[in-house]
């Protein structure tokens, strides 16, 4: 990212120089992106791997490979047998 820009947007949000934004302690920095979005900062404490965040929405599990195979598997059984016995 540009850093130009990113000072810039800093700047322009919250009305202070970047280098006194820099100063700031975390705490004070946190309350002034509060005060900006009208909402209390709240952790996010999922894991994440490689930006994907790691709940029970993005994790597939053994059981539900296995359904998708047996699916596919007895879907394809099911075509092949439809065509050999249309052919009557």
């Amino acid at each position: 990212m540009n850093i130009a820009l990113l000072k810039k947007q800093i700047e322009d949000t919250f009305g202070i120089p970047y280098e006194e934004f820099c100063e700031l302690d975390p705490e004070i920095i946190t309350g002034l992106i509060e005060t900006k979005i009208d909402k209390k900062l709240k952790p996010d404490y999922r894991q994440i791997v490689d930006g994907i965040p790691i709940d029970k929405a993005h994790i597939i599990t053994r059981k539900e490979i296995d359904r998708e195979i047996d699916k596919s598997a007895y879907n394809g059984f099911q075509r092949v047998m439809r065509k050999i016995f249309k052919r009557r």
